[in-house]
């Protein structure tokens, strides 16, 4: 019966001094967070990108879609952040 405590009680500070560490040193924050990947520059599908994320293109496009965007061209920027939303920036016209 000691085990299973042991094992939550391990867990929860684990989280407890992530979340602390996190919340005091920026840098540490970013390497737990993940970075955003690029996966459209200027109007163009970055292939190599899409792909090391497990990305495929009808993906890409319902995101453009639910941006109200139909073609990637309309796109200057790209990008999947560390919580898995696809963020787009529209050229401006």
């Amino acid at each position: 019966m000691l085990g299973p405590f042991l094992g939550v009680a391990g867990i929860q500070v684990t989280d407890k001094a992530i979340a602390w560490a996190s919340a005091r040193a920026p840098w540490f924050n970013r390497v737990m967070e993940g970075f955003p990947t690029l996966l459209v520059r200027e109007g163009q599908r970055d292939r190599a990108a899409m792909r090391s994320q497990s990305l495929t293109d009808p993906a890409l496009d319902r995101a453009l879609h639910a941006a109200g965007l139909e073609y990637e061209r309309e796109v200057v920027i790209g990008r999947l952040e560390p919580n898995g939303k696809i963020t787009l920036v529209r050229r401006a016209r």
